[in-house]
């Protein structure tokens, strides 16, 4: 009797990759004039901008069922 291997986890072809990520975050950080203590925001700015989640979606928690 052969198993079936479990199935690997789907991704999607329009995820940001990490590196996709990390790149324009570095952006944000060069653009803004290298500022201390904001790699998190940049971060995250960058993960949103490359999901096409406009911001004011998430800070105002608009969307929110």
């Amino acid at each position: 009797m052969s198993e079936n291997p479990a199935p690997s986890p789907v991704s999607t072809p329009d995820a940001p990759l990490e590196e996709d990520i990390a790149r324009l975050a570095y952006s944000y950080y060069e653009e803004e004039g290298r500022p201390e203590g904001f790699a998190g925001e940049h971060w995250l700015r960058a993960e949103r901008n490359l999901r096409g989640i406009p911001p004011w979606t998430i800070e105002n928690g608009a969307g929110d069922a």
